[in-house]
């Protein structure tokens, strides 16, 4: 099966026809419309950034697995928030540590943070060139955080076979990248 999704407009129409169905995916299981709208237009990121050979049922069943887990995750990591309007603290009441006058370590922190972004696209993009297999492994457990059994079964391969495509991506995106890495890390 060819690429199905090639070009821009392509992709538009794969948005327009899968955008409700994943993001409703996302609101099933997160209960937040704008948790599940961000989910929904990070799938279709992904799916933009990975622009592979598959069919287009494989790419709206990865893009609802990625929604699933992605909403799962989310309540996970933000159910013991507390929000804003439940702190009740007067204007005086402030602590120092809150109030920075800085915003030259602001810029410079936001900065570093575009820089650590553009990385990460960068290596995800080269990555998936390189060998296809590698990034849905990294994909799947580091960026979904799926359980490794459960990729391995999703992927078709043993867990010992999906551990060795994990340490052999790690092992090469460290060296491709880590100068890169360190340059952005010490500035």
């Amino acid at each position: 099966m060819g690429r199905e999704f090639t070009g821009e407009s392509a992709f538009v129409d794969a948005y327009s026809e899968y955008f409700d169905v994943v993001y409703r995916e996302a609101l099933r299981y997160s209960g937040n419309h704008h948790v599940a709208e961000e989910i929904a237009q990070d799938a279709f990121f992904m799916a933009y950034v990975q622009n592979g050979n598959e069919s287009k049922q494989q790419i709206k069943a990865w893009m609802l697995m990625l929604a699933k887990y992605r909403a799962m995750n989310y309540i996970r990591d933000h159910k013991r928030e507390v929000s804003l309007e439940e702190i009740t603290m007067s204007e005086d009441e402030y602590p120092d540590a809150l109030v920075d006058d800085s915003s030259e370590e602001y810029v410079i922190a936001m900065l570093k943070e575009q820089g650590f972004r553009k990385l990460g696209i960068d290596i995800f993009r080269e990555l998936y060139q390189k060998k296809a297999r590698w990034y849905q492994a990294v994909t799947l457990v580091y960026y979904v955080d799926m359980p490794q059994k459960e990729a391995a079964k999703q992927m078709g391969v043993t867990l010992y076979a999906l551990e060795g495509m994990l340490k052999r991506a790690r092992k090469w995106m460290i060296k491709r990248y880590k100068d890169e890495y360190d340059r952005l890390h010490n500035t």
